[in-house]
């Protein structure tokens, strides 16, 4: 496994160019707004249905996948805070822990250290990427071209993201939502139930609005 460099600029050329041009549209449906979902090897594992979000200001991984990777776990530092998502909804973090992440295909490939925030909600993604590690990889996100690219010593490394998966997981998302709403929704009176009209508690006197 290769070693996580302390220091981007150690394994890195960050005055490269980085561009992206017709061929990087690979065989991806053109004219979509789907998100960049990859495969990054965390620790010793590969793990599919990591989300790129550059809003997310933290990295992300799922109590599921984390439990599924056997690694660390003495290592995990709890922590007495939330983050809160788009919709500002909160969300407990079990803990924080610090992990090697190796991006790209040898040999145009980095590996850094990432600290990542463990929380358990249900979520058809196992992770996020946020600007911590976007930023310490020195990457450029194309969402039109659903792929990442960073600077390496030998050249461009990049992640391609996964159309097909990132659909399936949107699907099972809205699956989800659609769930939680149909269970706790607050709407109208339930019919089952008969509706009783108030009454009044003094007599009322009748007043002509027009003579």
């Amino acid at each position: 496994m290769e070693t996580p460099s302390k220091k981007s600029k150690s394994d890195s050329n960050n005055n490269m160019p980085i561009t992206f041009t017709e061929k990087d549209n690979g065989k991806i449906v053109r004219q979509h707004d789907d998100a960049i979902v990859i495969r990054l090897a965390i620790v010793n594992f590969n793990v599919s249905r990591i989300l790129v979000d550059t809003g997310s200001s933290v990295n992300v991984l799922h109590q599921d996948a984390f439990t599924e990777m056997h690694t660390h776990k003495d290592r995990l530092e709890p922590v007495d805070w939330s983050i809160f998502g788009f919709s500002g909804a909160e969300v407990k973090v079990r803990g924080k822990i610090k992990l090697p992440v190796k991006f790209g295909s040898y040999p145009a490939q980095r590996t850094i250290m990432q600290t990542f925030v463990i929380v358990h909600v249900p979520s058809s993604y196992n992770g996020i990427i946020g600007r911590p590690a976007l930023n310490e990889l020195g990457a450029v996100v194309s969402t039109a071209h659903l792929k990442i690219k960073f600077p390496t010593k030998i050249g461009v490394g990049e992640c391609v993201g996964d159309q097909e998966k990132a659909r399936k997981c949107y699907a099972a998302l809205l699956k989800k939502k659609k769930a939680a709403k149909e269970t706790f929704s607050i709407g109208g009176p339930d019919p089952r139930v008969e509706v009783k009209r108030g009454e009044p508690v003094e007599e009322l006197t009748k007043i002509p609005l027009f003579p």
